[in-house]
């Protein structure tokens, strides 16, 4: 959703109803990791994805990791 929208907050990136705690740490692991940008916004916080910085260093792993069929049905 961060590739084709672009910025979006915290809790419209997820359909489901996550409680603010459980958001917060599976949100941490992605900027821990420096897969995406976290960037306060009043009350709320602000993600996008890195997509320059991924593609600078590993060139086409993410056009790839995001082509992959997803197991979800």
């Amino acid at each position: 959703m961060l590739d084709a929208h672009g910025e979006r907050n915290c809790s419209s990136v997820l359909a489901a109803p996550i409680s603010k705690s459980t958001l917060t740490h599976h949100w941490r692991v992605p900027r821990d990791a420096g897969i995406i940008w976290q960037k306060p916004s009043g009350r709320e916080n602000l993600l996008s994805l890195r997509r320059d910085d991924l593609d600078a260093l590993f060139p086409g792993l993410l056009d790839c990791v995001l082509r992959a069929p997803s197991d979800r049905a």
